[in-house]
């Protein structure tokens, strides 16, 4: 039993990661920036060249055919640097897509290409500015009024404490090193729970 339960929290720590062979995986919308730096590694490890297509975009080579200038050309027709460009936007579009569960990836799968993909997440997950700006406060308002949760252990306090320090830093909201320290003494119970 005991290996069993060893082998589920590797295998869960393993989809929020990644591995060298596989992204991570996006486990929710509430996630996204935290995913969003994890991929952003993981690209950085696997392959650079990546974030070519994602950023700035991939368009199929096309040949001119009794006057129909847009015919797409067949994989086996690609001149060696179009089959290069075409096997790297085939590759960030898979990664992206094997990042999504497929509760997720079933919203995404009118994007054709790993830019319009890229795109849509950051659109879905970040929101307009105004949603960005919503989002700030709110953030805000949670660090203020951030306390301990009775029959909460102070390693989970800390762990919460630390997971919203991630979240305003990420929304580009910064406190002061004292700021930080005086809220999480300040949210520290009168009397010291268990420990664990």
């Amino acid at each position: 039993m005991a290996n069993m339960v060893q082998v589920t929290n590797m295998l869960n720590y393993d989809n929020e990661i990644g591995t060298s062979q596989k992204p991570p995986k996006l486990l929710s919308f509430v996630d996204y920036s935290n995913w969003k730096d994890r991929f952003d590694h993981f690209v950085s490890f696997t392959d650079t060249s990546l974030w070519i297509p994602i950023l700035e975009g991939y368009t199929h080579p096309t040949y001119t055919w009794m006057g129909n200038d847009d015919v797409p050309k067949s994989v086996s027709a690609l001149t060696t640097k179009e089959n290069f460009l075409f096997d790297r936007e085939k590759k960030a579009m898979a990664n992206i897509s094997m990042s999504l569960p497929k509760e997720i990836y079933h919203s995404f799968k009118q994007f054709k290409t790993s830019q319009q993909l890229w795109e849509a997440l950051q659109k879905w997950c970040e929101g307009s500015l105004d949603v960005k700006k919503r989002r700030k406060e709110l953030l805000k308002k949670q660090f203020l009024v951030f306390k301990h949760f009775q029959n909460e252990s102070l390693d989970d306090l800390a762990t919460r404490f630390y997971h919203l320090l991630s979240e305003l830093s990420s929304a580009s909201v910064v406190y002061e090193t004292k700021e930080i320290n005086d809220k999480f003494l300040e949210a520290l119970p009168c009397k010291a729970p268990f420990l664990g």
